[in-house]
């Protein structure tokens, strides 16, 4: 751990105290989070850590997120570091349609990764040659879902590559 904040604290210029407060905070902001995702599916749109220029959670909703969290974090100590965006979609959303556009490019016969970008709000669908894509598709009868962006890449990573 402090091996791991040493390093945090170099990277971000904070001191080491500081660094190792935060790397434990980090523990309950994914518990956090885990939670309003299981209790809050209708509005939440996910969250993420910022770490510059100040530290704190982010977190995602649709609808109503500053009422909503309230419950989640007016007990603890992270209440002051939580700040609340408006999503269009929730996560379950970008989830359904991540699932729809990698079932539906398998259909078309075109090789594509693909992942939910919570930061953007949109699901990312990494295709060699996109231009493929929509042919393809459209050959097949099917298109993409909602909240979907398309982005072509050289590779595709494997892991331990």
């Amino acid at each position: 751990m402090i091996q791991d904040a040493q390093s945090y604290s170099d990277d971000v210029g904070i001191d080491l105290d500081e660094a190792i407060v935060r790397l434990q905070g980090q523990g309950m902001i994914g518990w956090l989070g885990a939670e309003i995702e299981m209790l809050e599916p209708a509005t939440y749109g996910g969250h993420w850590i910022q770490h510059e220029p100040n530290y704190r959670m982010v977190a995602l909703f649709t609808r109503n997120g500053d009422t909503t969290i309230c419950p989640y974090i007016e007990s603890h100590l992270m209440f002051d570091i939580v700040e609340v965006r408006s999503a269009e979609a929730t996560y379950l959303e970008l989830k359904n349609s991540q699932e729809e556009a990698t079932k539906a490019v398998r259909q078309a016969g075109i090789q594509a990764e693909s992942g939910v970008n919570v930061y953007r709000n949109v699901v990312e669908l990494y295709a060699k040659e996109p231009a493929k894509l929509d042919p393809a598709l459209q050959q097949a009868g099917l298109t993409l879902p909602d909240h979907v962006k398309v982005i072509q890449v050289a590779e595709f990573s494997r892991p331990g590559q």
